[in-house]
């Protein structure tokens, strides 16, 4: 598993306001995909 995913899922389930972690999570994991993809 990336750890990095492994991370934001972390800080999504402990982060009072889900919704942000979510959305972080989200821009998180594009922004990683994006530089794999480069």
């Amino acid at each position: 598993m990336n750890p990095w995913l492994d991370f934001s899922a972390e800080v999504a389930t402990t982060s009072p306001n889900i919704a942000i972690a979510r959305k972080s999570q989200f821009f998180t994991c594009n922004l990683l995909y994006g530089m794999k993809e480069k």
